[in-house]
């Protein structure tokens, strides 16, 4: 493991140190987690999305309708 020295603040440090206490993780846990989540959620393919499910459920012409989608949506 590489050691660094992260210059911070006296009201970062603190905020770092609640936080941590509140999680009930040392302090250099809770760093490693917020520099290691964004980079977990960025590795997930695509299809773990929910959203991905979504894709070809609807019916239609296949004309795009995105311009004016309120005037598809809402006028009867």
């Amino acid at each position: 493991m590489d050691r660094r020295r992260i210059p911070l603040s006296a009201e970062q440090h603190q905020r770092l140190g609640e936080d941590a206490q509140d999680r009930g993780v040392s302090f250099a846990s809770l760093l490693h987690s917020l520099i290691d989540e964004p980079h977990e959620q960025q590795e997930q393919p695509p299809s773990a999305d929910p959203l991905i499910a979504l894709i070809g459920i609807g019916e239609g012409t296949g004309k795009a309708i995105g311009r004016h989608h309120n005037r598809h949506l809402y006028e009867r």
